[in-house]
């Protein structure tokens, strides 16, 4: 299971390498605001597996102070993706909302004082009173994802039944409804059981899923966005 949980986790890792600097070139070329996403794929989505697969080895082999670093990679990393994939949703889905950049930072200052406070004050296999900032963590991103997630879902179903859209542009919000989604039973394997092997690889399948449809939702192939654009009220499949 070890060993199909580096498999697992590899892949991610360079897929969401890969996918994200694809987006932060989408957002230089064509001023899109993929550009946050970009950066959540390449310092959030592929690091935090990475540090997660780490930590799933905690005390094997080097000191405390390694474990350390480590345990602090992976919550920036995980702050990193869930700050940067709120704004994007918000940049996309809320742009006048006057709360939501407030709250972001608010989460964002939050993810900080814990990825400062954690891995150096509390044995990472122990509990003490910074075990809730952990928590804390884990249920902002539980939250931030179930969001994103659920206002791409709420858009997809607006859109589709929007005569003449470009059905590209329609199937994005949908695939990027499963990307998101695929990422919640992570954050809760992360919580129940950060450092089991079986976990790991179970979040590794669950971040193949969530590589799949953003592949599909922003640099899908050909033959897919044909059969987009194929059927029934597809229209002119261009893409955006």
């Amino acid at each position: 299971m070890d060993f199909l949980a580096i498999i697992a986790v590899v892949v991610c890792v360079v897929s969401f390498a890969l996918l994200g600097a694809r987006l932060l070139v989408m957002c230089v070329r064509n001023g899109t605001p993929t550009g946050m996403l970009g950066i959540a794929l390449l310092f959030g989505g592929g690091p935090v597996l990475a540090f997660g697969l780490l930590l799933s080895t905690v005390g094997t082999r080097p000191a405390t102070a390694y474990w350390e670093l480590v345990h602090a990679g992976y919550l920036i990393s995980a702050a990193i993706g869930g700050v940067c994939v709120m704004r994007f949703a918000y940049e996309v889905y809320h742009p006048e909302s006057r709360v939501l950049p407030w709250l972001t930072a608010c989460v964002a200052a939050y993810f900080v004082v814990s990825a400062s406070i954690i891995p150096f004050s509390e044995p990472i296999a122990g509990g003490g009173p910074d075990r809730l900032l952990g928590l804390g963590n884990g249920l902002l991103l539980f939250a931030i994802f179930a969001w994103t997630s659920g206002e791409s879902f709420r858009y997809w179903k607006i859109y589709r039944r929007v005569p003449d859209l470009d059905p590209f542009v329609v199937d994005r919000f949908r695939m990027w409804a499963i990307a998101t989604a695929a990422v919640i039973p992570v954050i809760a394997l992360q919580l129940l059981a950060p450092k089991h092997p079986l976990a790991q690889a179970a979040s590794g399948c669950f971040g193949l899923t969530s590589v799949v449809a953003l592949w599909l939702a922003f640099l899908p192939p050909r033959r897919y966005r044909q059969r987009l654009a194929d059927s029934p009220g597809g229209g002119s499949g261009r893409g955006a």
